[in-house]
């Protein structure tokens, strides 16, 4: 994928999925690769993607954060689960934050790799483009917020707006408990502690050279727009 991007001269390093504008290291937290991350970040050159947001407006550290917590939450839902299973009580209800949303989003059919070994000889058709084999993760779309937001109390002197309710994104990653953790080193939350300390001081770099960016280039459209007045 590097290859094949850096011959179009295309910025692979902060590359966006389609549908949730994700860069390579949104998908590494929520494939909870946060070794690759690491790695990616230090070696990989894909240091620039640690300061850009998606579409629920969350960078890839406040996307590790985030997984941490719902981490910590599953943790703790498993040992009540347990308690009550000793006990011979009901299971305590699941909290909604740990519920997978519905993976309404169909698998891609077949294996691309299968269909590409099929193909006649002398013909190259990059299925893997398409309909990639690597994504295993399927993200659900964000339900769209609702029309009838709450009213504030309206009475004498009052100028409150009414309030939208708030959009709940889907969980950062749609793992196991024990699948998480495996892929953790079985280290659970400490290991994205580790990961999220070496980590910081590049993620404090691209952000100063993001603003600076940013800087100058508000300078720059201000002094086109003062020589636009002038003509």
């Amino acid at each position: 994928m590097i290859l094949y991007h850096s011959q179009r001269r295309l910025p692979w390093q902060t590359l966006l999925t389609q549908s949730s504008n994700d860069t390579p290291l949104h998908v590494a937290v929520r494939g909870m690769r946060i070794s690759d991350m690491l790695w990616m970040v230090e070696n990989g050159g894909f240091a620039p993607g640690l300061v850009l947001k998606n579409n629920e407006n969350r960078d890839p550290m406040k996307l590790l954060k985030e997984a941490k917590k719902l981490l910590g939450k599953m943790a703790k839902y498993r040992k009540k689960l347990l308690k009550a299973t000793k006990t011979g009580k009901e299971p305590p209800p699941k909290p909604p934050q740990i519920v997978l949303p519905s993976q309404h989003m169909p698998l891609p059919d077949g294996d691309p790799r299968v269909r590409m070994a099929r193909q006649p000889p002398g013909s190259t058709q990059a299925y893997w483009l398409h309909d990639p084999c690597y994504v295993k993760w399927h993200t659900t779309p964000l339900p769209p917020p609702d029309a009838t937001g709450k009213k504030g109390k309206k009475g004498k002197g009052s100028s409150k707006k009414g309030k939208k309710d708030k959009v709940t994104p889907p969980p950062v990653f749609a793992l196991t408990l024990d699948e998480a953790t495996a892929r953790l080193d079985g280290k659970g939350g400490g290991f994205i502690d580790e990961c999220a300390k070496l980590m910081q001081k590049k993620y404090d770099e691209e952000k100063k050279a993001a603003e600076k960016t940013a800087a100058e280039r508000a300078k720059a459209k201000e002094a086109k727009a003062k020589e636009a007045k002038k003509k």
